[in-house]
């Protein structure tokens, strides 16, 4: 009886170990590094505001993170918060006026470009960028929390 209650929990444990705490770029802009060591380490990548990353673990003020790009580096825990972010993850999403397809398109965005998440409805992110334009973008489209 235990051994099959210890496999039907087993899946949800493994679960909750494989995700990962989601963190986004709170500067301007900042970089992530090759390694927390500044002797020997090298830009990988200079991330904007709003640029979601995913914690693999931390060391010396840092943590090790992946983007929605698979590249992995290190990058400084002050310039990082729990401020909701994402990325268009495809070549080019419709910003829309409301949540939905019947909703007029207020402007597009292209991979790579973030956004700051301030509501979620049905499938839809209520995203605004850092220059200020808002609408909504289909949540699959996007990378990120």
């Amino acid at each position: 009886m235990m051994r099959y209650l210890l496999g039907a929990l087993l899946p949800f444990f493994i679960c909750g170990i494989c995700h990962a705490e989601i963190v986004t770029v709170t500067a301007h802009t900042s970089e992530i590094f090759s390694d927390t060591s500044p002797t020997i380490s090298q830009t990988i990548l200079q991330a904007p505001r709003y640029y979601p990353l995913s914690v693999q673990g931390e060391k010396n003020g840092y943590f090790r993170v992946r983007d929605y790009e698979g590249r992995v580096g290190w990058i400084q825990k002050s310039q990082v918060g729990n401020t909701k972010g994402v990325v268009v993850e495809v070549a080019r999403v419709n910003i829309r006026k409301g949540p939905g397809t019947n909703h007029p398109v207020v402007f597009k965005a292209y991979r790579g470009v973030t956004f700051q998440v301030l509501d979620e409805k049905e499938g839809w992110l209520e995203v605004k960028h850092e220059s200020g334009q808002r609408g909504w973008v289909s949540k699959p489209l996007t990378w990120g929390r």
